[in-house]
């Protein structure tokens, strides 16, 4: 079949599809109303058609445009993220993890603390050791170690509490302020009591191999 067969089969089904169409009475009928009408009104629905056989057009090039984009953005987050996971593989192996901090040098450290900010005896209220198998947070895995306590203060303005947070929960990498509780003292309103819950997480050390284990291996393996 050669390119002149296929104009004759095109012209004759565009012939069909044309006489299909003037047959209809439908089409009769808006032509009918299109000629009634004045050649103003004529020019533009003939722009208007035109404008929006063209929106057509181009809003096929532009659905692909636009999904190409998407593609694009899904795959630079894609690549950000296999590019952080790589360098998280690649770092290096044995890094020391911060050492948590015994309940006993907490409190020691939070008291001297207090001294330190001008806190006098009778604002410095009892201080409380958690209990060890008490679930302290349940946010953290199993294996973490916790170690906490609980301190009173009195006679504090929101300053001195907001002053006071901010240094408890920066004191340590290991150290976070888990609990505040804070009430209004009955004799002023304008200050409060303050009970500050600290915890201490840590990981246990992995088990090192010990050199002995290693060369009586290698001993037997000879």
């Amino acid at each position: 079949m050669n390119l002149d067969d296929l104009k004759d089969k095109f012209e004759e089904l565009f012939g069909q599809v044309k006489n299909s169409v003037e047959e209809n009475s439908l089409y009769n009928t808006l032509r009918e109303r299109y000629e009634t009408l004045s050649s103003s009104v004529q020019k533009a629905i003939v722009m208007g058609c035109c404008s929006a056989v063209l929106f057509i057009i181009l809003l096929i090039p532009w659905s692909f445009i636009s999904s190409s984009n998407d593609f694009i953005t899904e795959f630079e987050d894609h690549r950000t993220l296999i590019r952080g996971l790589l360098k998280t593989r690649s770092l290096p192996k044995g890094i020391p993890l911060p050492k948590g901090m015994t309940a006993a040098n907490m409190v020691n450290r939070v008291k001297g603390w207090m001294h330190q900010a001008g806190l006098l005896e009778t604002q410095i209220g009892d201080t409380q050791l958690l209990p060890k198998g008490e679930p302290q947070s349940q946010l953290t895995s199993p294996n973490t170690k916790q170690q906490g306590m609980k301190i009173q203060l009195k006679q504090l303005n929101l300053r001195q509490i907001m002053d006071i947070g901010y240094h408890l929960q920066n004191m340590d990498s290991s150290v976070k302020v888990t609990g505040l509780e804070i009430q209004a003292t009955s004799k002023n309103p304008h200050y409060f009591n303050a009970l500050f819950k600290l915890i201490s997480y840590s990981l246990p050390e992995p088990e090192k191999k010990s050199s002995k284990k290693k060369s009586r291996r290698k001993r037997k393996g000879t």
